[in-house]
C-alpha cells in the first residue's frame, strides 16, 4: 500500500517547486503586477511550513492551524485568477538591449555601408 502522507508531502513540494517558478516567471515577466507574484512567493514557504508541520505531527492536519497557513496561497490564487479573467495580462515588457532584429550574417555593421574587397 502506498503511504498516503508520504505521497501527500511529496506533491506537495512538487506543487510548490512548480508554484516558484510560475511566479518567479510572473515576477520577471511583468504581465501581471509584481505585488500579486510577491505575495504567491511568500504564500508558498507558509504552505510548505503548514505541510511539513503536520507530516510531522506538531498540527493536526486540516486543524484551524494548518487552514490558516493555507490561507495566504489559497487568497493569492483566487485574487490573480480574478486579475486574469478582469484584466488580463499585461503586454511583456520590453527586454533591455534589444532593438531591431538583425539579418542573419550581419554581424552587428550597419546596413547602409558595404565593405568589398577587389583584388
Amino acid at each position: 500500500m502506498i503511504d498516503s502522507e508520504a505521497t501527500s508531502a511529496v506533491l506537495t513540494l512538487v506543487f510548490c517547486l512548480g508554484a516558484v517558478i510560475f511566479y518567479v516567471l510572473l515576477y520577471r515577466s511583468r504581465i501581471v503586477p509584481r505585488w500579486i507574484a510577491l505575495w504567491g512567493l511568500l504564500g508558498i514557504p507558509l504552505y510548505v511550513a503548514a505541510d511539513v508541520l503536520a507530516v510531522y505531527a506538531v498540527i493536526a492536519v486540516d486543524s484551524t492551524a494548518q487552514n490558516l497557513l493555507f490561507a495566504a496561497i489559497f487568497v493569492q490564487e483566487m485574487v490573480l485568477a480574478v486579475w486574469m479573467i478582469a484584466r488580463g495580462f499585461r503586454p511583456a515588457a520590453p527586454t533591455a538591449g534589444r532593438g531591431k532584429p538583425r539579418r542573419p550574417g550581419s554581424r552587428g555593421r550597419s546596413h547602409s555601408v558595404r565593405h568589398v574587397v577587389r583584388g
